[in-house]
């Protein structure tokens, strides 16, 4: 199918047949994107991964179920589901700067419709100091439960820290205007 012209497209990182959806280069490209603006250390705030081969392995991993939002050449987000049980996981992203946040909303709405049709609730543990994030979560319809003490630990501070935990359903994801 031909992407058209300003169409946000979600490709699914994953293995089909032995190969992946997207080189190892390519998402390397994306590692090396998050480290330019100083995401892995905040997204991956317990020290693992550090490297980018750390990182490859991580998004291979069959614990995790990856989604790469990007319009053409321009990446917009990434997003993994993992600690799937049942009809739940935990979901994470990282957006990248420079993209209009009505763009960002737009592509984690289409990674959100994806993963609710194979999964009822998603959870989402933003640590209390990433406001933005959390203001993201919530302007997409998720509902903050509240933050539980001392919930994460960051390696390089050697701290702990609270985490706002928050859910979304398909039903709430459809309420904020489909």
């Amino acid at each position: 199918m031909q992407q058209r012209p300003n169409e946000i497209e979600i490709v699914p990182y994953l293995e089909i047949n032995g190969c992946r959806t997207l080189t190892d280069a390519q998402m390397g490209e994306i590692y090396d994107k998050m480290q330019e603006n100083g995401y892995i250390e905040r997204v991956f705030f317990g020290g693992y991964p550090k490297t980018k081969n750390e990182f490859l392995a991580f998004m291979k991993d069959s614990f995790n179920t990856v989604f790469i939002a990007r319009e053409k050449d321009l990446l917009i987000l990434i997003a993994w589901v993992n600690g799937i049980n049942g009809k739940r996981g935990t979901i994470h992203f990282c957006s990248f700067p420079n993209i209009f946040a009505r763009k960002k909303t737009r592509a984690f709405r289409k990674i959100l419709k994806m993963v609710f049709n194979f999964l009822s609730v998603l959870i989402a543990q933003v640590p209390e100091s990433y406001e933005e994030a959390r203001k993201g979560c919530k302007l997409m319809g998720f509902k903050d439960l509240g933050v539980i003490p001392h919930f994460s630990y960051f390696l390089k501070e050697n701290k702990t820290i609270g985490n706002n935990i928050l859910y979304i359903t398909k039903d709430l994801l459809e309420a904020q205007n489909g």
